[in-house]
């Protein structure tokens, strides 16, 4: 897989917030995401500023289709630490002239290599 170059990850970045701010936010529930939030006690609003807070140096992998839903944004892939706790998170821009999508916020199920760090 090829690693986008740091300005294409910077520009999806500063789209995904500017379109967040516009829009909004759809999250995908699953038990991992919300054990997640329980056992690190983020509420919804730190949720937002925790993917508010992410810059390049968290990228992971990506941009991939979104295997779900053809139809929509490629997914990018993010880790970031949070009280001394690595989450693995999933966005994406969703459709247009709707919210974006967080379809992950969990523990790492495997270890998140970071190419910009």
């Amino acid at each position: 897989m090829t690693i986008p170059a740091k300005n294409d990850v910077d520009s999806f970045l500063s789209v995904f917030k500017q379109k967040m701010k516009v829009y909004g936010i759809s999250y995908h529930y699953s038990d991992d995401n919300s054990q997640t939030l329980l056992d690190l006690d983020i509420s919804p609003g730190a949720r937002d500023k925790i993917l508010l807070k992410l810059k390049s140096i968290n990228y992971y992998i990506g941009p991939d289709k979104d295997n779900y839903d053809p139809k929509s944004s490629s997914v990018w892939e993010f880790g970031i630490f949070y009280n001394e706790n690595e989450i693995y998170i999933k966005i994406s821009l969703g459709k247009k002239n709707k919210p974006v999508l967080c379809k992950s916020f969990h523990f790492p199920k495997r270890t998140i290599i970071y190419p910009f760090k």
